[in-house]
């Protein structure tokens, strides 16, 4: 079965979000999950969990498969943001994050400052890293969040969800 994005609440967001963005000076990192197209595959793979050196061209493959699936879903998000005119410029945390026992303990933030004193939009998600302990997980995008908020000291952070009550 093929992931699907919600096309019209997609659309709908980046309209948002570019009003907001209209005559202002701001700076803005989006951060977005793995959704259906990450979360199948990483359950499948079962990625984050001990394996046995003999599983490891498996589970490299299944690292693969995650990340390029991830990478589809952020080319839509990508794609809406930039139909309504934002930069936005996608980023993969597989990129320059790396992880201990599933927690972010490198990442090199120089890359969003950059894009963000350029008038970028960075565009980071859930994703699939390297892991010192594990050989690999996948980093959510809650994670991310903590991440970038911990590090590049925004004055606000908003969170949105489709989830009632959250």
């Amino acid at each position: 079965k093929t992931s699907e994005v919600d096309a019209i609440s997609l659309k709908r967001i980046a309209s948002e979000i570019k009003r907001s963005l209209d005559n202002s000076d701001k700076e803005l990192i989006i951060v977005h999950g793995a959704g259906s197209f990450g979360h199948p595959p990483a359950k499948k793979h079962r990625i984050g969990e001990e394996f046995d050196k003999s599983q490891y061209p498996e589970k490299r493959l299944g690292f693969c498969e995650i990340q390029n699936e991830v990478k589809k879903l952020n080319m839509f998000i990508c794609e809406a943001f930039i139909d309504e005119g934002i930069p936005a410029i996608a980023v993969p945390a597989s990129g320059f994050i790396t992880a201990t026992e599933k927690r972010i303990t490198e990442g090199d933030l120089d890359l969003f400052r950059r894009y963000l004193d350029k008038g970028f939009v960075p565009v980071i998600y859930g994703d699939v890293v390297l892991d010192d302990e594990l050989e690999f997980c996948v980093i959510s995008g809650d994670q991310l969040i903590q991440y970038l908020a911990k590090n590049l000291n925004p004055d606000v952070v908003v969170l949105g969800t489709d989830v009632d009550g959250v």
